[in-house]
C-alpha cells in the first residue's frame, strides 16, 4: 500500500515537473514573440522616436493601384537635405516634416464594419512612406490614405498589416497627408547662391549695353581687390560690399509655373544683367537677369549652371548690382 502511494506520488511529481517545464517554454516563446514581433512592427505605431535617426525618406504616390510619382528626401549633411540626391530641399519644410513624423499618433481603429472597404480603398489610393536610418535600415513603412469626414485624421496602415487606423497629430488642427507630398516643387529651396564675402575671389556685373559694369578680382584671401585693368578698389567700399554676401540668397518663385516656356524664351535673348562670381576654391556661376516692363517688382532670371527660370525680386538682388563708380568713390 505504501509502495503504491509512493509510485503515485512520483508519477504526479514527474507530471508536475513536465508541466512546469512546458509552461516555462511557452512563457519564453511568448516573450520572444513579444520582443521580436510585436515590438519590432506593431500595427498601431506610426511615429518615430527621434527625428535625428532619419537619414532618408521615400514617398511614393499610388493612384488606382498604379505608382504615379516617387520622391526621395536624403540627408546630405547637418541641416542639409536634397530631393532625389540633386536639388536642395527647403530646410524649414524638411524640419517641419521630420517633427511631424515624431508627433503623429493613432487616434482610434477604423470601425469594424468599415474596415474591409477602408483597407481596399487604402491599398488602391495612398502614399507609401518608407523611412530609413543612417545605415540604410528600414525604420518604418506605412500607407497614408484618405481623411476622415471631419478632415482631422488620415486612414493609415503599416505596410503588410491587416488593420487600418485613424492617425492624427495631437495639438494640431487638420489632417497630416498634405505633408507627405510627392511634388518636388513643394520641397524646393529656390537657392540662387550660398556665398560668404570672405570666400569670394572674383565678382563682375555687366549691364547689357550700359558700360558702367564692373569686374573685380583678387589673388588669395589676403590679396587686394583690383579692377580688370589693375586699378585698386577703395577698401572701405569693398568691405561694405562683401558684407552683403551673408550665405544663402533665394529666388522668389519658379517662373515656369505662371509662364510656361519662359526659360526657352530667355535663353534666346540677351540678358539685361549678368552677375558672375567665383570663390577661392575656383567654383563659380552666373545669374542672368531680364527686366520685366510689365512687373517692376521682379526680374526673370536663371543661374547659368541650373537652367531653371525664376522670378527674382528687386529688393533682394539690386543691392548687389553696383556700378563701377561705387568701388572708386571714397566713403563719406
Amino acid at each position: 500500500m505504501v509502495f503504491a502511494s509512493q509510485t503515485k506520488l512520483g508519477l504526479e511529481t514527474r507530471i508536475m515537473r513536465k508541466t512546469f517545464v512546458l509552461l516555462l517554454v511557452l512563457l519564453v516563446l511568448a516573450a520572444v514573440y513579444g520582443l521580436f514581433v510585436y515590438k519590432q512592427a506593431p500595427d498601431n505605431e506610426f511615429h518615430i522616436p527621434d527625428a535625428k535617426m532619419v537619414h532618408r525618406v521615400v514617398l511614393e504616390k499610388v493612384v488606382k493601384g498604379v505608382s504615379t510619382r516617387k520622391l526621395s528626401l536624403e540627408k546630405a549633411g547637418e541641416n542639409s537635405w536634397t530631393i532625389d540626391g540633386k536639388q536642395v530641399a527647403l530646410q524649414r519644410k524638411v524640419d517641419d516634416f521630420l517633427t511631424m513624423l515624431t508627433q503623429i499618433r493613432v487616434q482610434k481603429p477604423v470601425e469594424a464594419e468599415g474596415m474591409s472597404s477602408a483597407m481596399a480603398l487604402l491599398k488602391r489610393n495612398h502614399t507609401l512612406v518608407e523611412i530609413f536610418d543612417q545605415e540604410g535600415e528600414l525604420m518604418k513603412s506605412y500607407l497614408v490614405g484618405a481623411t476622415n469626414h471631419q478632415q482631422t485624421t488620415n486612414i493609415m496602415m503599416i505596410k503588410g498589416a491587416n488593420k487600418a487606423w485613424y492617425v492624427g497629430r495631437p495639438g494640431h488642427t487638420g489632417y497630416v497627408s498634405i505633408m507627405y507630398t510627392t511634388d518636388p516643387l513643394d520641397w524646393r529651396e529656390l537657392l540662387l547662391w550660398e556665398l560668404e564675402g570672405r570666400n569670394l575671389q572674383s565678382i563682375s556685373a555687366q549691364y547689357g549695353l550700359v558700360a558702367d559694369g564692373f569686374e573685380l578680382a583678387r589673388k588669395g584671401v589676403e590679396g587686394q581687390w583690383l579692377f580688370q585693368d589693375g586699378t585698386a578698389v577703395d577698401p572701405a567700399h569693398m568691405d561694405d560690399y562683401l558684407k552683403l554676401f551673408k550665405g544663402k540668397l533665394f529666388a522668389e518663385s519658379l517662373a515656369e509655373i505662371s509662364n510656361p516656356g519662359i526659360l526657352d524664351s530667355l535663353t534666346k535673348r540677351a540678358p539685361d544683367v549678368v552677375f558672375s562670381f567665383r570663390d577661392l576654391k575656383g567654383q563659380g556661376d552666373a545669374l542672368k537677369l531680364f527686366i520685366r516692363p510689365e512687373n517692376p517688382n521682379n526680374y526673370f532670371g536663371y543661374m547659368e549652371s541650373q537652367k531653371e527660370a525664376y522670378t527674382v525680386q528687386h529688393h533682394v538682388i539690386d543691392a548687389f548690382l553696383k556700378t563701377k563708380g561705387y568701388f572708386l568713390a571714397k566713403p563719406i
